[in-house]
Parts: C-alpha cells; sequence; structure tokens
C-alpha cells in the first residue's frame, strides 16, 4: 500500500483589491510554505443578536439577528531553516511581517490596506477564507554560530475579511 504524501499548511499573500475591484488582486510571490502544520488551530465565529424586552413574552422575547462578526483564526506555526535551499527563516518572518502593514499600491490609491491572505491546509475548508492579519507574534528560537536565525515560532490571528 503506497505511503500517503503528508500536505503542508501555507500562507498565501494577496495585493488587497484598488477601487471598486471585488475579492483580492494577484498573488505578491510564491506562497509560505510551513515545514511543519501546525499542532491546533483555534476558529472564533461570532453574531451579534438584539434583544427587546416584552410584557407578553412568558419566558423571554425572540432575539433580533443584527449581523455576523468576522471569523477570528489563529495558530502557532514554526519556521525553520532544514535545507540549504529553503528560503530562510529571516526571509520567511519579513514576508509575515509585510502583511501587518499597508500594501504599497493601496497606499498610492489612497486605500491603505494590508495584504490580504488566506491559510490554506489540506481538506480544512472552514478555515480558508480570505483575510487580514491581525497580530504575528515571532519568537526566535534558534539561531546558527554567526547569529542567523534558524527557527522561529510565530503566533498568527488572521481576522476574516466579508466578500
Amino acid at each position: 500500500m503506497p505511503e500517503e504524501q503528508m500536505i503542508k499548511a501555507t500562507l498565501e499573500i494577496y495585493k488587497p483589491p484598488i477601487g471598486s475591484q471585488q475579492g483580492p488582486g494577484s498573488r505578491l510571490g510564491d506562497p509560505i510554505k510551513f515545514q511543519f502544520n501546525p499542532a491546533e488551530l483555534s476558529l472564533v465565529k461570532e453574531t451579534s443578536w438584539a434583544r427587546h424586552s416584552s410584557r407578553l413574552a412568558p419566558n423571554a422575547s425572540v432575539p433580533e439577528f443584527l449581523g455576523s462578526h468576522p471569523g477570528v483564526l489563529t495558530m502557532t506555526v514554526v519556521l525553520d531553516k532544514s535545507k540549504s535551499n529553503d528560503e530562510s527563516v529571516d526571509e520567511r518572518v519579513g514576508r509575515l511581517l509585510t502583511c501587518c502593514r499597508p500594501e504599497g499600491n493601496s497606499l498610492s490609491n489612497n486605500q491603505a490596506s494590508p495584504p490580504w491572505v488566506r491559510f490554506s491546509w489540506g481538506h480544512c475548508e472552514t478555515a480558508r477564507f480570505y483575510a487580514v492579519m491581525r497580530r504575528l507574534a515571532v519568537r526566535f528560537t534558534r539561531f546558527s554560530s554567526d547569529g542567523h536565525p534558524l527557527r522561529a515560532v510565530c503566533e498568527l490571528t488572521l481576522e476574516e475579511i466579508g466578500e
């Protein structure tokens, strides 16, 4: 029986839409490939409801749906310099950091927006949506003898963008 190949998690980075454009722009470079898949994903989706007092309701009034809040996906990923031809840990962390500041074209069009991202991993469709990076925390945990980062533990928080 053939051995199954492990699917690795990736993060794609896209230009944000400009003007009346719907959806993301073109992809910015190759996806960031994670050598180690996250141990867990946390997805939170909230809704807003309003309850109005009603003297005629025997137990409670019927809530009024006010809308959905964006989904928030959090995960911890490890970036590692395992092969000599891999993109360096520092370069990959730098690419993640670009997701936390306005993309160049959006600034020049007076529509400041960070790049859009999309996390992808196998068949986990509920976690596959366009988002902005709301938070990035990086801990460098291993270095070469000359001080180059060899491993980083990154905590990512992605906030869904409604389309």
